[in-house]
């Protein structure tokens, strides 16, 4: 809808004074936040992601993949960060993450 908006800003009521979807293809970077290991970045999100926004970066707003369980193939952080950054590298639009909660939260 963000999109839609920024491309139809009449549609919404609004009557934009300065070119809002120059600004909007120029200036604007989405974000997510996830769990999820690196491993479902292209099949759960990027892939469908380039296609509707193909103009747009995003980023991991808050990475924390949690622990991983090597007998269940689930890779530690270390292992899952760098295949993160690997897919940022490769990735024409994916810009890399934020790093959530280095160490322990105490909340």
């Amino acid at each position: 809808q963000l999109d839609d908006a920024m491309h139809n800003p009449g549609k919404y009521g609004y009557t934009p004074k300065n070119d809002l979807l120059e600004a909007y293809r120029t200036r604007f970077t989405h974000s997510f936040n996830t769990a999820n290991p690196a491993t479902d970045l292209e099949n759960q999100f990027l892939n469908d992601y380039s296609i509707s926004l193909p103009g747009t970066p995003v980023y991991i707003g808050e990475y924390h993949h949690v622990f991983g369980d090597y007998h269940a193939g689930v890779p530690d952080q270390a292992t899952d960060l760098q295949a993160a950054m690997d897919i940022a590298r490769s990735h024409n639009l994916f810009l890399g993450v934020s790093y959530f909660q280095y160490q322990v939260a105490y909340w």
